[in-house]
């Protein structure tokens, strides 16, 4: 087997490096490699019948001569490269440097400007810590180089693998990427991550998404959102939260001792309420204060740190606009405003947007694609709330700040008021679930991905319940009418587990309690007035803790009102327009 033919054969494989693939096109750029080829590899057709899609007869060999693997493959990538399937010329310019700051240059040799371009198998430089370079390749993904950072090669088709010797690169893409360093590799599918090489150590920070770090002993972690991992030698190699950033809500949550509440002072959601002259149609019994208290739930923004709340419905008040209490900056924002002509009864505004609706337990935040999910509840001035009256699975873009009606595929759960959901980071999956209905009722999964609904058990479930993920163990945990149930959702076929536990009946037997788990404390942890109670889930034993300065609770009920900070290891809560937001810290 000569060179082309070895080539030939790890380009099938896809296993060419980026200097082997610029060997393999010069190769097959000399006209005596195509003609030997082409005169070696003959068929019964014409080459118009080949690109014709005829159906091929059997094959005919003229010359006497046993054929290869790889000179068959080859005459068959000369013929694609005639047809226009591969473009390998068009591989070589692979990435273009779009911002220069400080001295930057090729790893070849030679200054780098913007416009020039980075070519399969080379890299770039960044010298000394005030230099900074950035590349943008085909597909959209971008790659910044930090200070004192070397990026030796850009390999694979796309640029799908970087090797950074030295330095600290971040990366944005929508596509499978891995980034390989001395101590190991990151590799991802579309997400924002922060890859550090240092002297003996890679460091692995993810922004958004989820990151599989894998050292060079072939031991791997998957390093979620908002979390990092070292690999180096005699480290544990672990996915650790990332420590907050400095901020007024740090402080303030900093400041607070174990076992505690505070409250935000003048932080309140009235203050960011639409002027109601401008909107005359949006009131209604209870007007903007059924944004909360009418049967209505929120969700955790985990990118940005913010509790969203969408509410209102049923005949309390007709605004559909959401807001958002920022943990970081102790500061509430409206993030849309409301329909001026909303719909009586109906689901969908004349604007496009989805009717205000009491939402019960049916928020989530999917954190792999950054939207706020809704489904179910009570639409406003509905004449008879029924299954159907609010059935549509809707998100809405927090970066445009647009709604989008998902018309999603598969078998869709039955909705109504009793309805619970969570998302969970692991499956990418929002698990739902329905409380009213007995002949659709169940387990349901939507994938945002392939927006799809999947159906998961048949049975009925109670209503009056609130459920979180235990993302360490994967169990979908509902709460509520004095039942504990999980689902292990790691298992082909989850199946309901009634669980036994001790010491917290009183919160049991609340109706629609707040719920969220600590991943620090490893606990799940609820709220519905007074004592702040926590679930060891290996012992299926609550714990109590009876602090001063908890707000009164809301009349009928709590929802995903009550969450978990990641970062700040705090629990933040909404329980009225007029009141000022609470956290409490565990201990």
């Amino acid at each position: 087997m000569n060179r082309l033919e070895e080539l030939l054969v790890r380009w099938q494989d896809g296993a060419l490096t980026g200097g082997e693939l610029e060997e393999f096109v010069r190769l097959l750029d000399a006209p005596s490699a195509r003609a030997e080829m082409v005169d070696d590899f003959f068929m019964s057709m014409t080459l118009r019948e080949i690109l014709g899609g005829a159906a091929a007869p059997a094959l005919r060999v003229t010359r006497r001569r046993t054929f290869s693997r790889a000179w068959l493959l080859a005459a068959a990538a000369v013929i694609a490269i005639a047809m226009g399937v591969i473009f390998l010329r068009g591989e070589r310019d692979l990435a273009t440097v779009i911002r220069v700051q400080g001295t930057v240059r090729h790893a070849g040799g030679g200054t780098a400007a913007v416009g020039e371009e980075v070519p399969v198998g080379a890299g770039l430089e960044t010298l000394g810590p005030a230099s900074a370079a950035s590349l943008q390749f085909p597909d959209g993904t971008r790659v910044d180089l930090n200070g004192s950072t070397r990026v030796s090669r850009l390999d694979g088709a796309g640029g799908r693998r970087i090797r950074v010797e030295a330095g600290r690169v971040t990366v944005d893409t929508g596509r499978p990427l891995a980034v390989e360093t001395p101590q190991g590799e990151a590799r991802v599918l579309g997400t924002r991550f922060t890859v550090s090489v240092g002297a003996g150590a890679t460091r692995l920070e993810v922004n958004e998404g989820k990151v599989r770090l894998t050292r060079r002993d072939g031991k791997a972690v998957d390093v979620p959102r908002a979390h990092f991992a070292v690999a180096a030698s005699g480290v544990e190699l672990a996915a650790k939260p990332l420590a907050p950033k400095a901020s007024p809500g740090g402080a303030f949550i900093a400041a607070m001792p174990p076992k505690s509440w505070r409250s935000v002072p003048g932080a309140r959601l009235r203050h960011v309420l639409p002027d109601p002259a401008a909107y005359p149609r949006i009131g209604g019994i209870s007007n903007p204060r059924g944004i909360v208290q009418a049967w209505s739930g929120g969700a955790l923004d985990t990118l940005r740190g913010r509790l969203l709340i969408w509410g209102g419905g049923v005949n309390a008040y007709q605004g559909n606009e959401i807001y958002a209490f920022d943990v970081n900056s102790l500061a509430w924002e409206r993030l849309s405003d409301p329909s001026p002509d909303p719909a009586d009864g109906g689901q969908i505004n004349a604007d496009g947007t989805p009717n205000a609706r009491a939402t019960y337990n049916g928020l989530a935040y999917v954190s792999h694609a950054d939207r706020f999910f809704a489904l179910g509840g009570e639409p406003a001035r509905a004449r008879r709330a029924t299954a159907e009256s609010a059935d549509l699975t809707w998100t809405f873009d927090l970066e445009r700040k647009q709604w989008r009606n998902m018309n999603p595929a598969g078998e869709k759960p039955p909705t109504y008021a009793g309805n619970f959901c969570s998302y969970d980071p692991q499956t990418n999956r929002v698990w739902w679930g329905e409380t009213h209905l007995s002949d659709a009722g169940g387990l349901y999964s939507y994938d945002f991905d392939s927006n799809r609904w999947t159906r998961h058990t048949r049975e009925r479930l109670a209503s009056y319940q609130t459920c979180t993920v235990d993302t360490k163990r994967g169990l979908l945990v509902i709460v509520g009418k004095g039942e504990v149930i999980a689902y292990d959702l790691r298992r082909a076929t989850v199946a309901r587990e009634t669980w036994k536990t001790t010491g917290g009946e009183k919160f049991i037997s609340s109706a629609y309690p707040g719920l969220d788990y600590d991943p620090v404390a490893d606990r799940i942890v609820g709220w519905a007035g007074g004592a702040v109670y926590a679930l060891d889930v290996e012992t299926k034993s609550w714990t109590a803790t009876d602090a001063p300065g908890a707000p009164a609770p809301t009349q009928y009920g709590i929802f995903g009102r009550w969450r978990y900070v990641p970062g700040l290891d705090v629990f933040v809560v909404v329980t009225g327009i007029d009141e000022e937001v609470h956290f409490f810290k565990g201990g």
